[in-house]
């Protein structure tokens, strides 16, 4: 019985190399374009077929082969289709091994595509299919392949609709992740979303993502309080130290200092007032909870960078809301001792207020 299963397991491996071989020979005797990415569809399927038969080894060849097949950028797109295809499958049938060590072999071939700027469209679906795979299976071991060509399709993509559709589409894994409470998975997908939004430097992007971010926070706390939707995206909060920082330190460009730090300071007043509306609170009672979670959360390196940023905060809800927030200041007093905003963060509030 051994022996019999032995001579089947030889004759599928067998069958599998001969396919392999026939479907790449015809490839590289394609008569013309249209051709060629029929075989590649093709070897792509086979592939598919190969993996679904137990052909690990074999499928992995065609994989391989695959990416090497790229003459120029007309064969990119069905290249892409052929080599999502395989990822899928990999994935469905659970061999993680296998499906993180093909996504480091293509890493370079779908950098290049970024780079050239090459079917955007295609590239961001791509994107989010895989990084909805890798995040759904909590693949840890593709996180910095994945990270890294998200963050490569942010800064250097020109198509806005693409760009902010892609966004989009990462605030919303976000917010899935966040409600599995697979805080590991949200912790990654926030700190490589903000690595894109630092390159790009882009104050509309940064507009539209933080009111996409605040929208799930929102949501968030009313499911489950404020203090759990702070802490539940506290990679938000240390990219509002970051902003800080940058806006305090005068080596760069005023104007982009002061247009980063007035967006995220007009943003977060915006999501304080809607939390306070959402669990029915004041929203002194909102920023003493964020400031006590911050507090609690930060290591001893971040606890002036959190004052700062509260104090900041402060400071410019009661400039650019003096009704709503003039009897609620005084019950903050304690929040603005010491006062840690020096005169360069003073000039900067009196300019975006």
């Amino acid at each position: 019985m051994e022996k019999t299963d032995l001579n089947i397991t030889v004759t599928e491996a067998e069958k599998w190399q001969y396919i392999l071989e026939q479907s790449f020979s015809a490839l590289s005797a394609a008569a013309d374009e249209q051709e060629r990415q029929r075989y590649i569809r093709q070897a792509g399927l086979y592939g598919c077929l190969a993996l679904k038969n137990f052909s690990d080894v074999c499928a992995e060849k065609f994989f391989l082969q695959l990416l090497q097949t790229a003459k120029d950028n007309s064969d990119n797109k069905v290249l892409l289709i052929a080599i999502r295809a395989m990822l899928s499958v990999a994935a469905r049938l659970r061999k993680k091994t296998l499906f993180c060590s093909w996504l480091r072999h293509a890493e370079a071939f779908l950098a290049k595509m970024i780079i050239a700027r090459d079917n955007p469209d295609e590239v961001s679906g791509f994107l989010q299919s895989m990084a909805f795979i890798v995040c759904d299976r909590r693949n840890n071991d593709a996180f910095a392949v994945m990270r890294n060509l998200m963050v490569l399709f942010v800064s250097v993509s020109v198509n806005k609709a693409v760009l902010k559709n892609f966004v989009s589409e990462w605030t919303n894994l976000i917010a899935r992740m966040v409600r599995r409470k697979w805080f590991d998975v949200s912790d990654f997908l926030l700190s490589a979303l903000f690595k894109a939004l630092w390159r790009k430097k882009d104050s509309g992007l940064l507009t539209s993502t933080l009111l996409q971010l605040h929208l799930h926070v929102q949501m968030y706390c009313r499911w489950d309080g404020a203090e759990n939707a702070f802490i539940a995206y506290r990679k938000l909060q240390y990219f509002y130290f970051i902003i800080a920082a940058y806006a305090g330190n005068k080596r760069f460009a005023a104007e982009k200092r002061y247009c980063c730090l007035r967006v995220v300071l007009l943003n977060v007043r915006e999501l304080i007032a809607n939390m306070a509306r959402t669990i029915m609170q004041d929203e002194l009672q909102i920023i003493r909870i964020w400031h006590d979670c911050l507090l609690r959360e930060a290591g001893d390196r971040m606890k002036k960078r959190v004052k700062i940023f509260v104090q900041l905060e402060i400071n410019y809800w009661s400039m650019t809301k003096p009704k709503t927030s003039r009897k609620q200041l005084a019950y903050l007093a304690d929040l603005l001792q010491p006062d840690l905003i020096n005169a360069d963060y003073a000039k900067i509030l009196a300019e975006i207020c």
